[in-house]
């Protein structure tokens, strides 16, 4: 699970960054991932940054062991 929640890290700050710089020309992709006009997207940006955050929460709580 831990693999998981790291690849999910990568995956949401890489569409956090794309939201930010905006890159990508407009095509059925970019409206699916919600890039679907010509400017930057801030809140997107700020949805998958917090996103990636609870992926590394979920990392951390996998970690975790019980000691008696």
């Amino acid at each position: 699970m831990k693999a998981l929640a790291a690849i999910l890290v990568v995956f949401f700050l890489i569409l956090a960054a794309l939201a930010i710089a905006h890159p990508l020309e407009p095509s059925s992709v970019t409206r699916a991932i919600g890039f679907s006009s010509d400017k930057p997207h801030t809140k997107h940006a700020i949805a998958y940054f917090v996103l990636a955050l609870l992926a590394l929460v979920w990392i951390r709580f996998q970690s975790n062991t019980a000691k008696a």
